[in-house]
């Protein structure tokens, strides 16, 4: 197990699985990035830099594309006028509703 502390000993992570350290343990602090993480660091310089990659969407936002995707072909059948559809359009909209209302404005794109 690894973990990471600071000098009055909180600990700010740990990692149950194994890793080889090579060398010494180092730490940086960077700033958050909603749309990014790091993924390493570039140890190549004199000064170290984060390598920062897009982030992986987050459950919601698969939530809302598959939502849309069911939707679009929701909205295909209806215009071919495929009657036992409707029932369930009304209901996904009621599903849309309620995650616009019960997510911050900022997770709901």
């Amino acid at each position: 197990m690894l973990i990471i502390y600071d000098e009055q000993g909180k600990i700010i992570t740990e990692q149950t699985e194994k890793h080889k350290i090579i060398g010494q343990l180092k730490a940086m602090e960077v700033p958050d990035n909603k749309d990014k993480i790091v993924q390493a660091v570039d140890v190549s310089g004199e000064i170290h830099k984060p390598i920062y990659v897009d982030a992986p969407p987050i459950k919601l936002e698969k939530l809302q594309e598959q939502f849309l995707k069911v939707t679009q072909l929701l909205t295909y059948k209806d215009n071919q006028h495929d009657e036992s559809i409707k029932g369930i359009k009304v209901e996904l909209e009621k599903i849309n509703l309620f995650i616009r209302q019960n997510f911050k404005e900022s997770e709901v794109k």
